[in-house]
């Protein structure tokens, strides 16, 4: 098979607050909720597709880390969940 002809997932992990989401709607010219003040803005994942040279890419929105909301785990088990049902 074609590598081009493939969809190549990202999940995008990290702390609440260390720019996420941003940085999806940055790369994918998306225009996910972006949250202004301290605190998860990110409560379940999102996602954005484009393509990229021919290559279909969806970058996957998580909770953060650490933000009082979802414990580590609880966001890991969203995030395998999300990846298990692909």
């Amino acid at each position: 098979m074609d590598l081009r002809e493939q969809t190549v997932a990202i999940a995008v992990i990290g702390v609440t607050g260390s720019g996420k989401s941003t940085f999806i709607n940055v790369a994918s010219g998306s225009n996910l909720p972006v949250r202004t003040s301290f605190g998860s803005g990110t409560t379940e994942l999102k996602s954005s597709t484009f393509s990229l040279d021919g290559q279909t890419v969806v970058l996957i929105d998580t909770p953060g880390f650490d933000d009082g909301t979802l414990s580590v785990l609880e966001v890991l088990k969203l995030i395998s969940d999300h990846f298990s049902g692909l």
